[in-house]
C-alpha cells in the first residue's frame, strides 16, 4: 500500500460478495470496525435504522448512538439479515465478514458496490480509512463452538438466560429473539445455534480482556452442563 501510494485497498472474497479494506499504512482492520466506521458515515445523514447481526460488537452499537442513529440486530447470515431488513425497513445491513446490502442499489451483498461507497463516503468527509476507523474502538471479543445433537427447547433457553444473567450481571439485558443474548454496559455474550452445522456457537466480548475470557470459561462451563441435561 505505502509503496505504491495509495489512500486505500479494497479486496473481495471468491464470489465478491464481500468487501474487505486495507488502509493506507497497509494493515487490514478489525472487519467490526470497518463496518462501524461506515455506518457512523451514513449516521452522518440518515439516522436509519441501520441493521446489524446479533453478533457484530458493541463498539458499531455505541458509534450509532453517537450520531443519534438507530441501530437494530437481526440473524446472523445475510440471507436471514435480508429478510429481517425488510421487515424493519432498514436501509443498509451489514456483517462484519464483509456481506453489506445497501437497499438503495441492491437487495443481495455485493463486494465491488460495498467498496465503492466506502470510498465514497471517505471522499465526501475527507477521511483517510485510519481516520475513519480510529473512531470504532476494538473491545476484547472471543468465540468458541460446542456440539449438540438436537434443538433447544424453550426451558433450556430459559435456563441459560437466567444463568447468564448471573454471569454478565444482574443490571443486563436479555434478548432471545435470534440465540440467547445477554449484555451489559461493558459485556455481553451469545449462545446460539448455528445455521450451517450442528453446534452452539458462543460469543463473548467485553472492554476488559479479562473479562471475556472470563466469561467464555464460565459460559463454555454452563454450556455443557446444559446440553449433558439434554442428553
Amino acid at each position: 500500500m505505502a509503496s505504491a501510494g495509495a489512500d486505500a485497498g479494497v479486496a473481495f472474497d471468491g464470489d465478491g460478495d464481500r468487501v474487505y479494506i486495507v488502509d493506507e499504512k497497509g494493515n487490514c482492520p478489525l472487519q467490526d470496525r470497518v463496518l462501524g466506521s461506515y455506518i457512523t458515515c451514513l449516521a452522518r445523514r440518515s439516522k436509519g435504522p441501520f441493521l446489524v447481526p446479533v453478533d457484530a460488537s458493541m463498539a458499531i452499537q455505541e458509534a450509532a448512538t453517537k450520531y443519534g442513529a438507530k441501530l437494530l440486530r437481526g440473524p446472523v447470515g445475510d440471507a436471514k439479515l435480508l429478510v429481517e431488513m425488510k421487515k424493519i425497513g432498514a436501509s443498509f445491513a451489514g456483517e462484519p465478514s464483509g456481506a453489506w446490502i445497501h437497499r438503495e442499489y441492491n437487495l443481495c451483498p455485493d463486494g465491488i458496490l460495498s467498496g465503492l461507497l466506502y470510498l465514497k463516503q471517505l471522499e465526501t468527509l475527507d477521511l483517510l480509512v485510519s481516520e475513519a476507523v480510529a473512531e470504532i474502538p476494538e473491545y476484547f471479543m472471543a468465540r468458541k463452538s460446542v456440539n449438540v445433537k438436537q434443538k433447544l427447547s424453550s426451558s433450556i433457553v430459559a435456563t441459560l438466560s437466567g444463568e447468564l444473567e448471573k454471569i454478565i450481571g444482574k443490571d443486563s439485558s436479555i434478548e432471545t429473539k435470534f440465540g440467547v443474548r445477554v449484555s451489559s454496559e461493558d459485556s455481553w455474550v451469545l449462545v446460539r445455534e448455528s445455521g450451517t452445522e450442528p453446534v452452539m456457537r458462543i460469543t463473548t466480548e467485553s472492554k476488559q480482556r479479562s473479562k471475556a475470557n472470563q466469561i467464555m470459561r464460565e459460559t463454555l462451563s454452563l454450556v455443557r452442563r446444559v446440553l449433558k441435561g439434554m442428553a
